[in-house]
């Protein structure tokens, strides 16, 4: 009596397997484990043996096609049969379960499908087709599209139009169809031996099938185990269609095969969490999935009945995968994360310092005892790591944590790193990035280097009440990379407290808003330790050691009557013009517990004159570019309100502006129309009176809407009113500099937008009075070809003041190739230029401001043309008393089509008798004057290296010049028991791009041709060649 029940051994495999070239899809690892496994399932379709055998055999003979269709052109190579006996070897290691066997013939899989991808064979020449016919139907299509469009504007009669839809209909139709075909082809190349692979494991199972068929008695298949393994065979071709119609659709919800899939689908996406590293939330999700898997695959709770759920093969077999699982649930990597002492001086990952400061009131006999400690770094203390996945470093936090994290060290042969602990717990500070953070404490010896890792280790975890366990343990035991850590100790002998007001030396005795004056000495403050021979090494001892410190301030002391400070801040205890010319000096004290250090004291500070500003009311002064001087009316309103401001007499006022009045106009100023009509006699609207101007430089550009500060120093002659003010600043507000030519016209017909890819064409010059004869090739760009009207816009930019820049983007140094600012010309050597684009920016300068910044690529020409292979590309001789050409056939035409080498020479540049030229060219076409190009080379190819070099053949040897093959002395003596081949390369090379249908080299481009001494060859050959 057969058994009811499937072993789990088949989804272990599914796990195991996945990372070789089995499809997820798929289902050929499974059916040679169920066809062993299944013995016995409730079936109601009946299959005769004969029909199974017929559609097997079928689907076998199909398969093979496949096969042959896959390897056609290479079927021989030893890649393919390799690949093919490995497969096969392969799939009988998954059906026994024999692991080591397949792990490494899993590997050797792998390997042999690179080799067999990089084999060409008859696909590639289908593909080569098919994009040939793609090419020529989109043609046809386009072409019947506009004739089409056409008719219909022409109004052609209706006939004519159906007929060119009709033929537009099947052309499109057949686009489609070889469009389609040809991403299958590519699919099968790119994956060639992949799909081999699958192709051979098919044809394996078929043929175990067969046999399994062959050995039963009876008839008719009942046997689920065939059926099932026969329904899990993948329909690659259509007679696999017509076998699985001829076995019967059990597709339903709750079948074996539903379920199955959904297996499949659950194996696939837990092996793609685990390989992508972020994991599943927690364990007991997986196991609540594999719980649930099992529930459905034997039928608990449905009405569909499954397998026998005591089996003990199957709860083996669920225990075993749950304990398989486990081992994933665990932490995959820790890795450190250095701290800011990484970047100091010295590198140490991790760096504890304690603060040392001198006692100069200590006692001690000793100096270096006169140190007292008083604090340790606060900032070098903490620690962080990265964990993977980042699911598990929550883990690492919480009431409960479910690792622990300690410390291994080395220094010599020391283990068990007690010198570093943590404090208190860990900290998730990037629940997302998983990161973790902790506070460490050491004990490390001054001056001592350690090498550190952390050590992470899971805590067995007990279930909650009422909770089922797993049974599962985290098996998380790893360490984190090393990092050197270190202790130091910071000898403070002075300080300095430094601040952002330190260098102030003066101080107006009130501000420009009427408010007392101040300096704050807090401002950015740090105090900063020096060592004993005066060398800053603590940057902010507060910062850094977070030490408890009292910082106090004073005046000095003939200065106490007239100035305070209070909390660091410098102030004056009668803010009046009396206090002009008084100076006083701040000195800053630290206390660091008992000991207290004076800092160096700051820079004098003198009281000066106040300054006295004004803003200008109403809307912004509008600025217009402009090479000349541009002077700005003031009203009289805002005349009266700067005077009003100054709290000065007209009089005085007038007489401020006349001592600002400047040497000539270059600058921004305030100046009376009378005054700049004694500079400018020219000044158009401006009054010959006291009226105020605004004068503004010409070019001056302003750029964006901003305030302009116009100042008026006063002079300190004593007995008038002004002697409190320094000076006055007058503030106007400007809009937006407006400029009168703010675009470039781009020239149409090269180019409509930024960026922009221009093709360069190099212009023939044709040989006096000839229009097809080649006499030299033009090397010069003009980039005022880029401008709708170059000649104009440069017109402007002379008479308006502003600049047309043209030029190399960001002054590059393009090979080759040099530009001349004066004529806008790129001139491209011939001998030098190796391809490259130019990047020109296009720009008009306002005095530096960039208005209409534009740039655009200069691409040259592909003038290279096309080479011609010679007629041989493998030659095997024979007679060694001959010589032969193995340029014979060659040929090298430019991009016009015009033949610029032939057969190992140059063109002939001159005319024959008849005075007819000879070819197309007037000049040696491979001459500067012409395109400047390397004529083709014959070297042979060192066999060891690759590459041409210093290698000499021991029996042939070429014309580097004419590509003649002769043979030395050691050829035409030996008896050639064996034939000898060289390869050799000829190589050439232009600056105008690649030459087409040559291979891209090291230094230019190459053939390369087999030249082969044939066995038997000697010096007086009688034999047939």
């Amino acid at each position: 009596m057969k058994k009811k029940f499937i072993s789990v051994a088949m989804f272990c495999a599914l796990i195991a397997s996945s990372p070789v070239w089995v499809g997820c899809s798929d289902y050929d690892d499974d059916i040679a484990n169920l066809q062993s496994q299944v013995d016995a399932l409730k079936q109601t379709v009946d299959v005769s043996t004969a029909e199974a055998l017929k559609a097997l055999q079928e689907a076998q003979a199909a398969l093979q096609e496949d096969i042959n269709e896959l390897t056609a052109g290479k079927a021989d190579t030893q890649a393919v049969k390799d690949l093919q006996e490995t497969v096969a070897a392969l799939q009988t290691a998954i059906t026994e379960n024999d692991i080591t066997k397949i792990g490494e013939l899993s590997s050797q899989v792998s390997e042999l499908i690179t080799q067999v991808n990089g084999i060409e064979g008859d696909l590639d020449k289908t593909q080569s087709d098919l994009e040939q016919q793609k090419t020529e139907l989109e043609g046809k299509v386009n072409s019947l599209r506009t004739d089409l469009e056409k008719a219909i504007a022409d109004k052609a009669d209706q006939a004519t139009v159906d007929n060119i839809k009709s033929e537009l209909d099947t052309a499109v139709t057949n686009l489609t169809d070889v469009e389609n075909r040809l991403v299958e082809v590519e699919k099968w190349i790119k994956n060639n031996g992949q799909e081999l692979a699958k192709l051979t494991a098919n044809v394996s199972q078929i043929n175990n099938l067969i046999a399994k068929i062959s050995e039963e008695a009876a008839t008719t298949i009942s046997d689920p185990a065939i059926l099932a393994a026969i329904k899990a065979l993948p329909t690659t071709v259509s007679s696999l269609t017509t076998l699985q119609q001829q076995i019967g659709k059990e597709t339903e919800a709750g079948s074996i095969l539903y379920r199955l899939a959904a297996l499949e689908e659950w194996k696939n996406t837990i092996v793609t969490e685990l390989l992508t590293g972020t994991g599943y939330s927690s364990f007991a999700d997986i196991c609540q999935d594999i719980k649930e898997l099992q529930e459905a695959l034997t039928g608990s709770g449905s009405e569909t009945p499954g397998v026998d759920p005591s089996d003990p093969g199957l709860v083996e077999q669920f225990n075993a995968l749950k304990a398989e699982m486990a081992k994933f649930d665990m932490i995959q990597s820790v890795v450190y994360i250095p701290n800011l002492t990484s970047t100091e001086e010295g590198g140490y990952l991790l760096k504890s310092s304690v603060l040392k400061v001198y006692n100069k009131n200590s006692t001690a006999a000793n100096e270096d005892d006169k140190y007292e400690e008083v604090a340790q770094s606060t900032k070098s203390n903490t620690i962080q790591f990265r964990v993977s996945p980042a699911s598990k470093a929550k883990d690492f936090t919480g009431d409960n944590p479910k690792y622990t994290l300690t410390f291994d060290g080395t220094k010599i042969e020391k283990k068990n790193f007690s010198e570093l602990v943590t404090v208190g717990e860990a900290r998730l500070k990037d629940a997302d990035a998983g990161i973790i953070e902790y506070t460490v404490e050491t004990q490390i010896k001054d001056n001592e280097v350690w090498a550190v890792c952390a050590v992470i280790k899971a805590v067995e975890q007990t279930a909650e009440e009422g909770e089922e366990s797993t049974g599962a343990k985290d098996n998380t035991e790893l360490t984190t990379t090393y990092f050197t850590a270190t202790r130091v100790t910071d000898k403070v002998k002075t300080i300095a407290v430094t601040n952002s007001n330190q260098d102030k030396t003066t101080m107006p005795y009130k501000n420009p808003d009427g408010s007392e004056s101040t300096i704050d000495y807090t401002a950015g403050r740090k105090v900063v330790g020096y060592d004993a021979s005066n060398t800053p090494i603590v940057e902010d001892m507060i910062d850094e050691y977070g030490v408890p410190t009292t910082i106090t301030y004073k005046c000095t002391a003939d200065n106490t009557e007239w100035f305070e400070v209070e909390n660091g801040v410098l102030s004056m205890t009668d803010a009046s013009n009396a206090m002009i010319g008084r100076t006083v000096t701040v000195t800053a004290s630290v206390t660091l517990g008992s000991i207290e250090l004076q800092a160096p004291a700051y820079k004098e500070v003198t009281v000066t004159r106040r300054v006295v500003e004004h803003t200008v009311a109403g809307e912004p002064k509008t600025l217009i570019w402009n090479q000349n001087n541009q002077y700005i009316a003031l009203s009289t309103g805002e005349m009266d309100a700067i005077i009003k401001e100054t709290e000065l007499s007209r009089g005085d006022f007038n007489e401020l502006v006349e001592e600002n009045k400047p040497t000539n106009l270059n600058s921004l100023c305030l100046m009376t129309g009378a005054d700049i009509l004694t500079l400018d006699t020219e000044a158009e609207n401006v009054e010959n009176d006291n009226t105020l101007y605004i004068v503004v430089p010409g070019k001056l550009n302003t750029g964006t809407a901003q305030t302009l500060d116009i100042t008026l120093k006063e002079e300190t002659t004593e007995g008038t009113s002004t002697t409190q003010t320094d000076s006055y600043v007058i503030k106007v507000k400007v809009s937006d500099m407006q400029y009168p030519v703010s675009a470039i016209e781009k020239n149409p017909v090269r180019w409509n937008q930024d960026g922009q890819t221009i093709e360069y064409t190099p212009q023939i010059e044709w040989e006096k009075g000839t229009t097809d004869i080649v006499a030299s090739m033009n090397n010069v760009f003009n980039a005022k070809d880029l401008f709708a009207d170059y000649e104009e816009l440069n017109k402007q930019a002379n008479d308006l003041g502003f600049k047309l820049v043209v030029g190399i983007k960001d002054n590059a140094t393009i090979k080759g190739v040099t530009y001349n600012n004066a004529n806008r010309t790129l001139t491209y050597d011939k001998s030098q230029y190796e391809g490259d684009n130019v990047s020109l920016v296009i720009y008009l300068d306002y005095n530096g401001k960039k208005i209409a910044e534009t740039y655009c690529e200069i691409s040259v020409q592909k003038l290279s043309g096309t080479w011609k292979n010679p007629t041989e590309m493998a030659m095997t001789v024979y007679d060694l008393s001959k010589t032969y050409n193995v340029s014979t056939g060659a040929e090298w035409v430019d991009f016009a089509g015009r033949t610029i080498w032939k057969d190992g020479a140059v063109v002939e540049t001159t005319k024959d008798d008849k005075g007819n030229w000879k070819s197309k060219f007037s000049k040696d076409p491979f001459s500067t004057m012409v395109y400047g190009m390397t004529a083709p080379s014959f070297a042979i190819v060192n066999p060891h290296t690759g590459k041409v070099d210093d290698y000499k053949d021991k029996y042939v040897i070429v014309d580097s010049k004419t590509g003649v093959v002769t043979f030395n002395e050691n050829a035409t003596q030996s008896g050639f028991d064996a034939a000898h081949t060289v390869t050799i390369r000829i190589s050439a090379d232009s600056p105008w791009g690649a030459i087409e249908n040559m291979n891209v080299g090291e230094s230019g481009y190459y053939v390369d041709v087999t030249f082969t001494i044939g066995k038997g060859a000697s010096n007086n050959y009688k034999g047939e060649m």
